[in-house]
């Protein structure tokens, strides 16, 4: 006798539950709650695919400088070329070249930028 497969049901996509667990975080102030593989590597392909042959690029790992102020988002769109867009001491991108992606009501992934 064989077992009929089990049946998923009221599962929350993924996006859902980053969201929820997300929000529920309460982390100390100057923390940031980070999910690093998948969600930001799903986000990284798509602005890959929806830039490629323009003059903007997707970037990961590179400080975003603002007033002596620096962070790493998770990923952020600016100039193909960066090094035009560098700050004065070399250490990062200068803000007001880096456009951050808008995440959609049903997005894929989750970008959050402290600053």
């Amino acid at each position: 006798m064989s077992e009929a497969p089990a049946e998923i049901v009221n599962v929350p996509d993924l996006d859902e539950v980053l969201w929820q667990a997300w929000k529920a975080m309460e982390l100390p102030e100057g923390y940031r709650a980070e999910i690093i593989e998948g969600v930001t590597n799903r986000m990284r392909r798509a602005l890959d695919k929806f830039l490629d042959g323009g003059e903007y690029a997707c970037h990961q790992d590179v400080n975003v400088i603002h007033n002596r102020k620096a962070w790493i988002p998770d990923a952020f769109v600016a100039p193909e070329d960066t090094e035009p867009c560098g700050d004065e001491d070399d250490m990062g991108v200068r803000a007001d070249f880096v456009h951050l992606p808008k995440a959609r009501a049903s997005a894929t992934s989750t970008l959050e930028a402290g600053g």
